[in-house]
């Protein structure tokens, strides 16, 4: 089920900020639940890490059983999602290791009986998958259960072919590379392919908790797309840090994913996110998995923290997220310059003057060097319940909308955004030399890449000027006009990855990139539920922006959350005593930071508060075994 509304529905959204009158109820799809879970007391796990830390001539774990410690977290985290959201649940996907069968120990006896009928192929080599002791294998609801060999898999496309930039990879050597692994990092980079998840999830590991009764808007709005999380307080910077090669912790990760999202879009310091659970696309997910093929597939080989293949770890949900964040201003910016002024011919000339003048507020002559922009009043927040209810959905519990990426791009301040902001738009540093002094015409991709990748302070300030041209609500000035139409070539070759889904293009690198409309533009693309295929072969261009845009839709959002550093028993007895005191957390983390020779005091204080906190008989919760004790 696709989580976004009608198309025609949403057109009138994005032109006017506003419902249409009658008929535009659209249910909720499901959110999926994702969980990562690893057992280090599994008599296979220690003897399957040992082979790959001589593998990969890892000099010391020492500190980093942390990472893998069982605390009987996952049952708790699991049943917290499934009790906050409960209705809206569709899928709970659970991810865990598999580990190759020791020598001397034989397959499983129905192993004969599995190859016979044709679940496995003939030869495939036998793994014991980790599943939690109180799972009712017999009957487990709407849990699934995928384990690592089933996701690690080159990303393809429909015909089978490699992504070009993994074509020179050997599948089943990459594989053997990546497995079994000890990474979480290389585990959520594999998201997208996991079997049978929907295209609106959220990602959580298994120490994280959800406190209170939520609404799927606390995650993800229907029009105004996923929420996330940021910290306006903590930025993340785009490098490749060699010290940070074989770091035990977070952020070799994600200034590497830093680094990625500033090579396709700009170079800029990005906010961090928050360690709680998190809104994800799985559209969005394979998108990143693409954009990023080799670099991602390479940092997967990378089966520790520790390891020093390839150039760093990747934090796949905070790529993820800023893709978002980048492919929205990218689309916004494009939509405008390409699809609405530069239209079918591609070209900027004396229509396209008019038209920047008339969204930057200047009249013919009177154009100077510097144009100041104010930015104008908007009201997609305060619009918030009243689309909810108009729309049958709930308002979010547990969440404050701060931002929608209807008003604008994600500024650096979030706090700020509803002051009165200023910027400038210098005529001679962001336009072609003498843009208004004389009739030339010029390539509308060619303005576009200038003003959003190599001047991007221009193009920030130019969606500013385009939101505030719409109005206090909607994307009217950003939108091609409703007769808009593209003719794309009849026999037009398609591309790798080209779907009905619009999408701009997909390279690792703005630079290697062909931003022009006969480039990306196909038939059949603006098709949607409540919107038809036009007869002639063109392409309506509203239509296709509209779908295009949708895909990116953000939210900024806050909610009262906990991370908490679970040193010792006397530590988490403090932690767990505040969250009790306090009604308003709405989600916890409770890392795990004890030292290698912890003892069991955390384990058994943490099942005694689960239980009362999640623990009992609940109507969303159907895949346990009965009578499991908890601690």
């Amino acid at each position: 089920m696709d989580s976004r509304p009608r198309l025609d529905l949403l057109t009138h959204f994005y032109v006017t900020g506003q419902l249409p009158v009658g008929g535009h109820s659209h249910t909720q799809a499901p959110i999926d639940l994702v969980y990562m879970y690893v057992n280090a007391s599994s008599p296979y796990f220690g003897p399957a890490r040992d082979a790959k830390v001589n593998e990969e001539d890892i000099e010391s774990l020492k500190g980093t059983f942390r990472h893998w410690r069982d605390n009987g977290e996952l049952r708790g985290a699991v049943r917290s999602g499934a009790m906050s959201l409960g209705q809206h649940v569709g899928s709970i996907h659970l991810v865990s290791a598999a580990f190759d069968l020791p020598e001397g120990v034989d397959a499983p006896p129905e192993a004969g009986e599995l190859v016979a009928n044709g679940s496995v192929p003939p030869g495939t080599p036998w793994r014991m998958g980790q599943i939690p002791a109180w799972l009712n294998t017999d009957d487990k609801a709407n849990l699934r259960n995928h384990f690592h060999p089933d996701l690690f898999r080159l990303p393809r496309d429909d015909d089978g072919t490699l992504a070009s930039s993994v074509s020179e990879f050997d599948e089943e050597d990459w594989q053997r590379q990546s497995l079994p692994t000890f990474n979480s990092f290389t585990i959520e980079s594999r998201a997208a392919m996991i079997p049978g998840l929907g295209d609106t999830f959220i990602m959580s590991n298994d120490d994280m908790f959800s406190i209170m009764i939520m609404s799927p808007t606390d995650f993800h709005h229907p029009l105004l797309g996923p929420v996330h999380r940021l910290d306006q307080g903590t930025k993340v910077e785009p490098k490749i840090a060699e010290k940070l090669l074989s770091s035990s912790g977070e952020w070799g990760g994600l200034q590497h994913a830093a680094y990625l999202i500033s090579e396709r879009f700009t170079t800029r310091k990005r906010m961090y996110e928050n360690h709680v659970p998190r809104a994800m696309s799985r559209s969005l997910t394979h998108e990143a998995s693409i954009m990023f093929a080799e670099q991602l597939s390479t940092a997967t080989t990378r089966t520790f923290r520790e390891s020093k293949r390839g150039v760093g770890d990747i934090e796949m949900s905070w790529l993820v997220t800023h893709l978002q964040i980048e492919r929205w201003r990218e689309a916004l910016l494009w939509s405008f310059i390409v699809a609405r002024v530069g239209g079918a011919d591609g070209k900027w000339g004396d229509g396209a003057r008019d038209e920047l003048r008339r969204v930057l507020g200047v009249d013919k002559g009177d154009e100077g060097d510097v144009v100041v922009v104010k930015k104008g009043r908007r009201e997609t927040i305060v619009d918030v319940p009243y689309l909810d209810r108009h729309g049958g959905w709930e308002d979010p519990e547990g969440t404050y909308y701060k931002f929608s990426s209807f008003d604008g791009h994600l500024p650096p301040d979030p706090e700020d955004m509803h002051k009165e902001r200023t910027c400038y738009f210098s005529i001679s540093q962001c336009l072609p030399r003498n843009f208004f002094d004389h009739s030339t015409e010029f390539e509308a991709h060619e303005i576009f890449t200038s003003l959003a990748f190599e001047k991007p302070s221009c193009g920030d300030c130019l969606i500013d000027a385009l939101v505030t041209a719409s109005g206090i609500r909607g994307l009217s000035a950003v939108l091609p006009t409703e007769d808009a139409v593209y003719y794309p070539a009849k026999n037009a070759p398609k591309a790798m990855w080209q779907r009905p889904e619009p999408m701009l293009p997909l390279t690792p690198s703005w630079r290697d990139a062909d931003f022009s409309m006969a480039a990306n533009v196909r038939r059949g693309q603006d098709v949607w539920a409540g919107a038809s295929a036009r007869t002639d072969g063109g392409v309506n261009m509203r239509n296709w922006v509209v779908k295009l845009l949708s895909r990116y839709a953000y939210v900024y959002g806050t909610s009262h959350i906990r991370f908490a550093m679970v040193h010792n028993v006397l530590n988490l007895h403090k932690t767990l005593k505040e969250i009790d005191a306090n009604p308003l957390i709405a989600m916890l983390c409770l890392n795990d930071d004890q030292p290698d020779y912890a003892r069991e005091a955390v384990r058994l204080s943490l099942g005694h508060w689960m239980e009362e906190e999640f623990g009992g008989e609940n109507k969303y919760v159907g895949w346990e075994r009965p009578d499991w004790p908890w601690a």
